[in-house]
């Protein structure tokens, strides 16, 4: 996952070098900047549609490793382009490489962890996602030393391929879903990597391991009883709450991105330097910094998460969040009016 997070930032960290390969590959300008961090996560989310369109046939393993290979070959063509089109279209492919990875992998740990740690878990996959933004962050910094040649902006790019050559050469040893493994009729299968999972003592014929497995069993043979939901049940309330339960799981993504946390994010650097006043150097460093601590404070719910609950911690989080996005932005309102008053100050002097 930290693989996730420094391919959606690695474009993002450096206005300067972006400006620079905006330079090589058709004219430096702010629109075509911003076309080309977008275009990104239209990417994502046309993989995340094809991620909800082909994961049921292809697996979580064969899923992962379809989108790691598209983002290889993204990122090929991201590292060589020459021309601003070729730059834009590689970027949609990487994107979507990412958005199909970026909806299995949750899945596939959902469907492998046990009830009893999953929460801990996917703490762990939080905080590997916060990694990648100072590693990509810190790149950006190291590679801008280069400048002005075009090492300066392909080394970064091109930096991406080692977290998937290492998810493609790991991905053949760990087991697949045991739940898709279940609903494709491989329950010898499930049953293996049930075993697999619960420790290097347990077999297959172990009560624990029986009973998981019949659980999971049970609970694929209700499904299919059931039968297949419409598009119109999902979206009502009924017996089930299916349209709490879609609200409660999409919304709070939906509020996230919507409270401008993408402008962070992804432009930390660029508003440091533009709003601010910062130089690039500087802005690069203090955003790396400030990414190291979100790494190290998105650990700190591992080790209460089981006990204090979910619900608890995300209203905390989330009224924190909300203090914090207020005074961000006025302080951001006061600093830009500082910094556009000095520099027309300078202007009219010269």
């Amino acid at each position: 996952m930290s693989q996730v997070s420094y391919a959606s930032g690695q474009e993002d960290n450096d206005d300067d070098d972006l400006l620079a390969l905006l330079g090589e590959v058709g004219g430096a300008d702010r629109n075509l900047e911003g076309i080309i961090a977008a275009i990104y996560d239209i990417g994502c989310f046309v993989g995340a549609i094809v991620a909800f369109l082909t994961a049921e046939r292809f697996g979580r393993k064969g899923s992962i490793k379809w989108g790691s290979w598209i983002m290889v070959v993204g990122t090929i063509l991201q590292t060589t382009a020459t021309e601003k089109v070729q730059m834009i279209i590689s970027r949609i492919i990487t994107g979507v490489g990412n958005g199909i990875n970026t909806v299995n992998v949750p899945i596939w740990q959902a469907e492998s962890f046990k009830s009893s740690n999953r929460g801990a878990m996917l703490v762990i996959q939080s905080a590997l996602i916060a990694l990648g933004f100072p590693v990509s962050t810190f790149m950006g910094l190291a590679s801008s030393q280069a400048e002005p040649s075009s090492f300066s902006w392909r080394w970064p790019i091109a930096f991406q391929g080692a977290f998937l050559v290492i998810i493609l050469a790991v991905l053949p040893f760990l087991p697949e879903s045991p739940r898709w493994l279940v609903a494709h009729d491989r329950v010898e299968e499930a049953t293996e990597v049930f075993a697999r999972l619960e420790g290097a003592t347990a077999t297959v014929t172990d009560e624990k391991i029986i009973r998981e497995r019949d659980m999971v069993v049970a609970s694929v043979r209700h499904e299919r009883e059931v039968g297949e939901i419409s598009w119109a049940e999902v979206f009502t309330e009924g017996k089930n709450r299916n349209l709490s339960r879609v609200l409660l799981g999409a919304g709070p993504y939906m509020f996230n991105q919507w409270s401008g946390i993408n402008c962070l994010a992804y432009y930390l650097p660029i508003t440091f330097e533009r709003n601010i006043g910062l130089s690039s150097q500087l802005a690069l460093i203090i955003s790396g910094v400030l990414g190291i601590q979100y790494f190290l404070v998105s650990w700190l719910p591992y080790f209460f998460i089981e006990k204090a609950g979910r619900r608890k911690v995300m209203m905390l989080s989330a009224a924190g969040c909300s203090f914090c996005m207020v005074m961000i932005s006025i302080m951001l309102k006061v600093n830009t009016l500082v910094v556009s008053s000095h520099r027309l100050n300078r202007s009219t002097s010269s």
